[in-house]
This record gives C-alpha cells, structure tokens and sequence, in this order.
C-alpha cells in the first residue's frame, strides 16, 4: 500500500510513552491525573496517575485503576475505600464528599506501596504491570530521624534490632 507521507515535520520518538515499570517497593508520590473510563462490562474504572515525588525513581509515573462503579459490589467497595483513603492521606478537605477529580489533583504526597504483576494480555503475550497493594501517610519526621541517624551510624528504632 503506497503511503506518501511527509514526516519531515514529526519529531522522533524519544522515548516509549506511558508509565515506567518500577521495582517492588515503597514511594513517595504526588496525584497528577485522573481519568474516567467505561470498562468492557458496563462500568466505569477511575485512573489515576501518580508521579514519584523523592528518590531516585522520582519523576517516574505510575498508575491505580479504580473500579468505581462494577456489577461486583464487593470490588466497587474496594474502589471507594481505596479513594477515601487516597483523599484523605493528602489532604482532601472532606474525604467523603469528592465532587470532582480536580478536587485531588497536586495535594500532598502520599505513599504507595507497589508490586510487581504479571499478566497475559489478550494478544496471548505476557506483560509486567505495577500493582498499588496498599497506601499510607508519608512520614516526614520520621524520615529525617532515620536520614540523621543513618548519618550518625546508628539505628534510628533501636528497638527493631
């Protein structure tokens, strides 16, 4: 098939868009984007898109797929819980009333505690995605204690040896 296409003006691809496969572990991100999408079955998933904030993943993103409306009642309750929780671990002035997406977008950072999962897409072929396990309250001051003391050579939770 004959094409005639002008790509002088295209700029070449840099780098392989979307989200970056990070290690199994603990970061520190900040909500950057949220979208709603209509799942095959009917209803409707709420993406949301995390960029890490610290270390030296930061500026990676990542994403949490949020089932917020499922003929499954129990993974509807699942996809609420988990976005009170989000709200609320960044700062949402009212957790159980969220209006709009925007309302979450650039608060404080949170911490996501991710894995690694692997799964068979529909072509047949086996992909790795990142998978949010859980979420908590980024500590700051305990992070300064662990970063002075580490400094210092000493533990910072003695009673964890």
């Amino acid at each position: 098939m004959k094409l005639n296409l002008d790509l002088s003006n295209v700029e070449l691809q840099r780098e392989k868009a979307g989200h970056t496969l990070l290690p199994a572990g603990d970061y520190e991100a900040q909500l950057v984007g949220a979208e709603v999408k209509d799942t095959a079955k009917g209803g409707a998933m709420l993406v949301l898109t995390f960029e890490v904030v610290a270390g030296n993943m930061a500026g990676a993103t990542f994403a949490d797929r949020l089932n917020i409306r499922n003929a499954s009642l129990e993974a509807e309750r699942i996809a609420l819980q988990s976005l009170k929780t989000i709200a609320t671990f960044i700062g949402h002035p009212n957790p159980n009333k969220i209006a709009d997406t925007d309302e979450l977008m650039n608060k404080k950072p949170l911490k996501a505690h991710l894995e690694v999962r692997e799964f068979t897409g529909t072509d047949g072929n086996t992909a790795k995605t990142n998978q949010v396990k859980y979420y908590s309250v980024v500590n700051r001051e305990q992070a300064a204690v662990d970063k002075v003391a580490s400094t210092l050579g000493v533990p910072s939770k003695p009673w964890l040896k």
